[in-house]
């Protein structure tokens, strides 16, 4: 039997975890790290999507889901004991128990982690993560032991612990998720699954965690650039303009369009130049998700826009410096590249 794995997927890591507890033999399963941009052909016979985790339980056969190939390890013989319990009361009972898991704190946690680079994803996260910890700090203490399996950890410890590994790294790198450190019961339940024989089998520690954990706490580069960009206003900004436009690609077809030559164009308002754009959408939805990347990225570099929707798919965008006086700096053309470079990447997708 194989487990087709990344070792970055915290689903797998569910898994692993698992297997760690049950102590299955690599005889019995044997892990397979794949590209997954490239699996390999044995995989996508058994899931044509090419997603992990991925079980083989015999050539051309098995299943995905984390869930479901962790009730599949109970089968197997083996020394640890079985992770949704031996009798079908516990069975059922684990699984409620991981249904409200996934209910009323896995949002939260993927919100805390993989949200956290954004400003208003954080703020949504800081904002609802302490309930969400105080609904877990219940559903231990009903539990009356060290984990959510009790005395020892189990299914349910297995299905939230890559999270909160994970959440523990990202608390690390992004000082602001201070709720993790609020919430003792919480936070001493992490810190033994953190010194856990599983955990550190599984290689799910923290430590082990941050290095790919910073694409998602980290600002990206364009961000990074327009905070870092100067508020001095350009002396020439037709010249700047003409050169940004010269860099930046600004024809699309599919979900988006920049519209127009060549692309962003300078405006002489009242009180001086500005920078405008119009950005063409295929499909409402599409232009919404756009609203809603110019609202992250223009909250998480403190430097913003003026917008308008238009017939539903074309947004017209306008960026100009206002302080100590009115014309386009550095900062704006910076803003405009890391808008348009965000727009492409989502019309690729497409």
């Amino acid at each position: 039997m194989k487990l087709y794995s990344n070792v970055n997927s915290p689903f797998v890591q569910r898994v692993k975890m698992g297997i760690a507890l049950r102590k299955v033999t690599p005889t019995q399963i044997s892990v397979v790290e794949v590209d997954l941009s490239n699996p390999p052909a044995s995989h996508l016979a058994i899931n044509p999507t090419g997603s992990v985790p991925t079980f083989e339980t015999q050539e051309g056969e098995g299943f995905a889901e984390s869930l479901v190939i962790l009730q599949f390890l109970d089968s197997l013989e083996a020394a640890g004991p079985k992770l949704f319990g031996t009798t079908s009361a516990e069975v059922a009972k684990n699984q409620l128990l991981i249904e409200k898991l996934d209910t009323l704190v896995m949002p939260t946690l993927l919100k805390s982690v993989y949200g956290a680079a954004q400003e208003l994803g954080l703020r949504e996260a800081l904002a609802k993560l302490p309930g969400a910890l105080k609904v877990l700090e219940k559903l231990l203490l009903e539990g009356g032991g060290d984990y959510l399996g009790g005395h020892r950890p189990n299914a349910a410890d297995c299905f939230l612990a890559p999270f909160l590994m994970a959440l523990l790294a990202a608390a690390e790198l992004q000082p602001r998720l201070t709720p993790v450190r609020d919430n003792q019961t919480v936070l001493k339940y992490m810190q033994r699954l953190e010194k856990s024989e599983a955990i550190q089998q599984a290689g799910i520690t923290p430590a082990q965690l941050k290095p790919a954990l910073h694409k998602w706490v980290t600002p990206t580069e364009g961000i990074q650039k327009v905070k870092k960009a100067s508020r001095t206003l350009l002396p020439h900004p037709e010249t700047a303009l003409q050169q940004f436009n010269a860099e930046i690609s600004h024809k699309g077809s599919g979900a988006i369009e920049l519209v127009g030559s060549p692309g962003w164009q300078l405006k002489r308002a009242e009180k001086g130049p500005q920078l405008e754009a119009q950005f063409q959408f295929s499909h409402y939805d599409h232009a919404l998700w756009a609203i809603r990347k110019l609202c992250d990225i223009q909250e998480t570099s403190d430097h913003h826009t003026a917008f308008q929707l238009h017939d539903f798919r074309t947004l017209f965008v306008q960026i100009c410096t206002h302080e100590p006086q009115w014309g386009v700096s550095e900062k704006d053309l910076e803003l405009a590249r890391c808008l348009t470079q965000t727009f492409s990447e989502r019309r690729d997708k497409k």
